[in-house]
Formats: structure tokens, sequence, C-alpha cells
């Protein structure tokens, strides 16, 4: 829970705690969506490179 989130809990102002709480968590959705999305785009950049670099053969698997 978010510091907004716990001042509003502990006066008791539950709808304004729920209402912190819910937007910290899109923030922090939406930030993951961007690393999320950062990393496809680097993957598919640099995957080609990497796998000829070190090939998965199958073995030892």
């Amino acid at each position: 829970m978010n510091r907004g989130a716990a001042k509003h809990h502990e006066l008791g102002e539950h709808v304004k705690a729920a209402h912190h709480a819910h937007v910290a968590r899109g923030h922090f959705l939406n930030a993951q969506g961007y690393a999320h999305d950062a990393a496809k785009a680097h993957a598919e950049q640099f995957s080609a490179e990497v796998m000829n670099e070190h090939p998965v053969s199958g073995a030892g698997s």
C-alpha cells in the first residue's frame, strides 16, 4: 500500500484509500508494460545476433 492510501486508511477514509491504492497499482502496471515492451523490442533487435553467438543445440537439456 502506498503512503497516500495508508494515510487515508489510518483516518478511516477507506474509499479514498482504495482510490489511491488503485491508482498506484495502475502506475505500476503501466511501468511493467513499458518494461515488457522494451524487452520485446530489444529481443527482436538482437535475438538473431545472440543466437548466432550462443546457438542452442539441444544437447544437455
